[in-house]
């Protein structure tokens, strides 16, 4: 009778848990999307797609969910997930879309620095630095509390700020800077790094500084964040707070890591 009595409670929390759910389903595919932002998210069309993108596969699919994945620009990204276009996006803090559907884990964890050419004097101290410089930045990329700030204030002076807004917005912006159209450029240290030795290049800039300081490290948290207007965003979101649990457990995040040069955050700090 108690083992009868167990199997149904079982059964019971089973039936309610919105993960067995989701494992009952017949196979489906949602659609993330982000910029290239190597490792974070590179080529859609590379065996290498990124950590994160890698990350969302293997999180989704015990559940039998599909990811899609594509490239396009990070302004038109929120936008399209914002408006059911596409499930998600891929590498977002809070601040670049508050009103998205966030996991309870983060997915990624960012060291944002300026950067410069080396032969530059210029060092990143306080907001009143950023007025010897002219930057450049990605359109609607979220930098930081302190820093996003500054670019509100100044949005539109083109002395103080050049914006890009291309899928490729890194490229763009390290020509600008080798060619003096700007003097810095807000980028992730890893993300630098990889865009360099992947191509087999020796790094011409240096950092100037980190954007965030440790008392909103907040601002560095990444995740894989859903539509605030799709039904299924709750739902996606669990999943993936809970793949990052299984996957880490497993082993196969430090593989998934691993293959891009990435230190597990959780790890190093606790998180």
């Amino acid at each position: 009778m108690f083992r009868l009595f167990s199997f149904c409670v079982l059964g019971m929390l089973c039936a309610y848990s919105p993960f067995s759910a989701y494992a009952a389903l017949p196979p489906t595919t949602i659609t993330l999307a982000a910029d290239n932002w190597c490792p974070f998210t590179c080529d859609d069309k590379s065996e290498n797609p990124g950590f994160m993108v890698e990350i969302a596969k293997a999180a989704f699919k015990p559940y039998n969910i599909s990811v899609q994945y594509k490239v396009i620009s990070w302004a038109r990204a929120i936008e399209m997930a914002r408006n059911g276009k596409v499930t998600g996006i891929i590498g977002a803090s809070h601040d670049d879309a508050p009103d998205f559907v966030f996991p309870s884990t983060l997915q990624g964890l960012s060291s944002m620095n300026f950067w410069v050419k080396k032969d530059s004097q210029w060092q990143f101290d306080s907001i009143a630095s950023l007025g010897k410089v002219k930057i450049g930045i990605a359109s609607d990329y979220a930098y930081g509390k302190i820093l996003d700030q500054y670019l509100k204030v100044h949005s539109g002076a083109t002395d103080h700020i050049q914006e890009v807004n291309n899928a490729d917005a890194l490229s763009i912006n390290l020509r600008k800077l080798n060619a003096g159209m700007i003097d810095a450029l807000p980028e992730d240290k890893s993300v630098i790094s990889y865009y360099f030795s992947s191509r087999g290049l020796a790094m011409n800039i240096k950092s100037a500084g980190a954007v965030v300081d440790r008392s909103h490290i907040e601002d560095n948290f990444l995740y894989i964040a859903f539509g605030p207007n799709n039904p299924k965003a709750k739902y996606y979101a669990d999943i993936m707070a809970k793949g990052m649990h299984d996957l880490r457990k497993s082993g196969e995040l430090k593989k998934i890591l691993d293959k891009y040069q990435i230190e597990d955050w959780h790890k190093a700090s606790g998180m």
